[in-house]
């Protein structure tokens, strides 16, 4: 199964911290342990082939430079392309998730079809761009 994963960090990383500040350090400094899970371990979606194995093709994380540089070489380890996503307001937003969603819709035209998007992330603002993948029969699988 040909998959893209798309990673909100900031969002992933900051709700963990919360919860457990643990796990929130092994997510962001041990990325391939997480990956090997999702790879070897996280069912594929009803329906696919027996013996079908998912196959990274895309590994994106969304990450502010300003806060989150620190872990950036571990996602880079990891074979992750990084798209910086700075602060654009004087609140400290960013626009993460525009910059997902585009890059979510530009790979569901791209020559190579995807067969599963993931998106690690606990943000609800994706739900529109899911369903328009479901519309385009593309299976979508969500870790928050």
């Amino acid at each position: 199964m040909k998959s893209a994963l798309f990673v909100d960090f900031d969002n992933v990383f900051s709700q963990l911290r919360q919860l457990q500040p643990e796990a929130a350090e092994r997510f962001a400094r041990q990325p391939v342990d997480w990956l090997g899970w999702l790879i070897e371990s996280l069912a594929l979606p009803e329906p696919h082939a027996p013996g079908a194995r998912r196959r990274l093709l895309v590994r994106r994380c969304y990450l502010n430079p300003n806060w989150y540089q620190n872990y950036r070489h571990a996602f880079l380890r990891a074979g992750f392309e990084i798209v910086d996503c700075p602060p654009v307001t004087q609140q400290g937003k960013t626009s993460t998730d525009i910059h997902m969603v585009l890059d979510i819709v530009e790979l569901l035209q791209h020559e190579t079809h995807y067969d599963e998007f993931i998106v690690f992330s606990a943000d609800a603002d994706f739900t529109p761009v899911l369903r328009k993948l479901r519309r385009y029969d593309r299976r979508t699988t969500v870790l928050a």
